[in-house]
């Protein structure tokens, strides 16, 4: 056992959940049944309003495998990037793993993410993924490539031209420790490893296929949520903040610090326009059902209200 501990470094199996209990019974037996000897599996609740915290709970109790669970429940919700930071502060392994508490990782992939990181000498990188449905089944690859790995450069990023799997990444330690936790207000930890990546070593990527990755109507990713969720100025302030800590810390030289800047406002300034148009015509859309509905007299006053309560209540969460 002494041995293979030595040969095997300690892989931090990080799980991020909020209200997720019709999906997260998969999940953890899809970390148990990790081929992988040094591994201990963090779950971190962002104070859930349903059951998904009592079933990790309960699943925890009656586990009797070789891993080691560390639980922690937010008492706030802190949103993706907290809930990220937090997993990463309760983990102890140089090699942490990051997986959504509605997605199902196959049993080969923590080996598997160990040996490739290594072999490519990153510090980030993502794989391939299944695409499966809310009562999990099967759609497709996230990819149709052949098999391969490939490592992408910055080029490859100011060019647009690289891909990425972010719910079967596996970063190194190491990546923190250069650029420090997200911003509390970051709404993606996805393309920020990825950036982070691109500004170091380059992003790693294998086509073999290491996660179920489940496509549901609440999925952060949607287009919707991508669309009006995400404010495009809050996601580009963390990579400003990176690739300032690049430059000063000698990471990047002024030229291509330069080079990125200008990459990154052209598309912060593009991506904010097309939200305001994506939202505006949402927002029409909305007024256009219950405006009529609001004026006709086959509803009651309260009836009404509730209608432009509705309407407002939409407007202010989503913007």
């Amino acid at each position: 056992l002494i041995i293979l501990l030595l040969m095997n470094p300690l892989v931090s199996f990080g799980i991020i959940t909020y209200n997720q209990e019709q999906f997260i019974l998969d999940t953890l037996k899809g970390a148990v049944s990790q081929e992988y000897d040094n591994m201990e599996i963090i779950v971190s609740d962002d104070n859930s309003t349903d059951k998904t915290f009592e079933i990790v709970e309960s699943f925890v109790k009656s586990y009797e495998g070789p891993f080691k669970f560390i639980l922690n429940k937010n008492k706030d919700n802190l949103r993706i990037a907290g809930n990220v930071n937090k997993v990463i502060e309760l983990s102890h392994g140089d090699y942490i793993i990051l997986a959504d508490g509605d997605d199902i990782s196959l049993p080969n992939r923590v080996k598997l993410s160990v040996e490739k990181i290594d072999e490519l000498g990153v510090l980030s990188m993502t794989f391939n993924m299944n695409i499966i449905d809310s009562v999990s089944r099967y759609i497709g690859p996230f990819r149709t490539v052949g098999e391969n790995t490939v490592i992408f450069s910055i080029e490859d990023f100011l060019n647009r031209q690289y891909y990425s799997g972010g719910a079967s990444r596996v970063i190194k330690r190491k990546i923190v420790e250069q650029f420090g936790y997200l911003n509390q207000d970051c709404q993606t930890e996805d393309s920020v490893f990825n950036f982070r990546a691109f500004l170091t070593t380059g992003l790693g990527y294998c086509s073999i296929p290491m996660v179920n990755y489940r496509v549901h109507d609440n999925n952060i990713s949607s287009p919707t949520n991508l669309l009006v969720g995400f404010d495009p100025k809050l996601i580009y302030k963390q990579y400003k903040k990176d690739l300032d800590i690049a430059q000063k810390n000698g990471i990047i030289n002024k030229c291509k610090y330069d080079l990125i800047l200008r990459h990154l406002v052209h598309h912060r300034d593009k991506e904010e326009a097309i939200r305001k148009i994506y939202i505006k015509k949402m927002l029409v859309s909305r007024l256009a059902i219950y405006f009529p509905m609001i004026f006709s007299n086959k509803y009651s006053l309260r009836t009404k209200l509730s209608f432009l309560k509705t309407i407002l209540s939409w407007k202010i969460n989503k913007f």
